[in-house]
């Protein structure tokens, strides 16, 4: 009888739900590493369809910004990410994301705009100037790219580090950070991500914000898309031939290739 119960489907089925929640956690902490978000509160999500993955809690000026979080990934894809070392995984990003916030803290504004510390070398008095470097407006192929030692105010020494330290994830094992075994050799599998693939997952999440922001009193909702750089038949990457857009209601839709520092703000 126990024994039967303990390998029921419900049972299976839960532990699955909870191994994709722990997958999501290490996507969600790798996607605000590599923006310097560092949120206040994170709250996840119940997985019912009417609330986003998670809630970030930031503070702002007018005080709470909330913004919803819905992760994906391309629906012609495997998560290539693994059920080993999650806690581990998560908890690399999030102490990276300490050690970046402490040396280039960002924080939103009144307006809801992230902004970021810039030095002021020529006056000591005031040495510290809070910049914005919220790029919303995308209007070619390069402002799609966010690269952190670029858009944020000043060359960082936690940027250089952040990007040192994921170049070297993809000299670890594999199975620290990807599971390349795969047994479905028919598995439509591209090197380039391009417009197709945002209108597919357009197609399974744009209709979902509204009741995101019934549930939930939210500023914004974002769509995190993320994918994985190795692939069985070789490395995903960007197509750079054109611009790509959502036209959804999401706020703002990005696209990483985990576990690298790549970025991608996909245009409205």
């Amino acid at each position: 009888m126990a024994s039967s119960k303990k390998n029921s489907p419900s049972i299976m089925r839960m532990s699955q739900n909870q191994l994709k929640r722990q997958r999501e956690w290490v996507y969600l902490a790798h996607f605000l590493a590599m923006l310097h978000l560092h949120p206040a509160k994170t709250i996840s999500g119940t997985d019912d369809g009417n609330e986003p993955d998670f809630t970030c809690i930031f503070y702002c000026d007018k005080g709470e910004y909330k913004i919803g979080i819905e992760l994906t990934t391309l629906p012609r894809l495997r998560d290539r990410l693994g059920n080993d070392n999650l806690m581990l995984k998560r908890w690399y990003w999030q102490s990276l994301l300490q050690v970046s916030t402490k040396f280039t803290p960002t924080q939103f504004n009144g307006a809801g705009e992230i902004v970021g510390i810039k030095a002021n070398w020529a006056n000591w008095a005031n040495w510290v100037n809070w910049q914005k470097i919220d790029n919303r407006k995308i209007l070619n192929l390069s402002q799609q790219f966010i690269e952190p030692s670029i858009d944020l105010p000043h060359p960082t020494l936690s940027s250089k580090l952040q990007n040192s330290i994921a170049k070297t994830m993809r000299w670890l094992p594999s199975a620290f950070f990807t599971d390349m075994s795969d047994e479905n050799e028919d598995l439509p599998i591209d090197s380039y991500i391009n417009q197709s693939d945002i209108d597919a997952v357009m197609s399974k999440k744009a209709h979902k914000v509204q009741a995101y922001h019934k549930k939930r009193a939210l500023d914004e909702v974002w769509l995190l898309i993320h994918t994985n750089e190795q692939q069985e038949k070789g490395l995903l990457t960007f197509d750079t031939s054109e611009v790509l857009h959502h036209g959804s209601e999401f706020n703002r839709v990005f696209l990483t290739l985990y576990p690298t520092t790549t970025l991608l703000q996909v245009a409205k």
